[in-house]
């Protein structure tokens, strides 16, 4: 199988689907724009992944541009 003969991303994970026998309708809803992702972000793109997010803070960071400034910080985590 040659990912780069499909032309979209839902035929790509149809293909996936149909060569390993498992569905991954899961990996294909989400809110990034799907057509910039694939020309940038990511080769043969075949869907996305939710990962679970937290925050820390406030946290207070010193920059040269401000002083101080109290700021929360998104993390990821697997």
């Amino acid at each position: 199988m040659t990912l780069k003969d499909y032309k979209t991303v839902k035929e790509r994970r149809s293909a996936v689907e149909l060569e390993t026998g498992t569905a991954l309708s899961n990996i294909g809803h989400y809110s990034l724009d799907e057509s910039v992702a694939s020309r940038r972000n990511c080769e043969n793109m075949i869907g996305a992944a939710q990962v679970p997010m937290g925050v820390a803070g406030p946290i207070k960071v010193k920059s040269l541009k401000f002083k101080v400034k109290s700021c929360f910080i998104p993390l990821a985590t697997t």
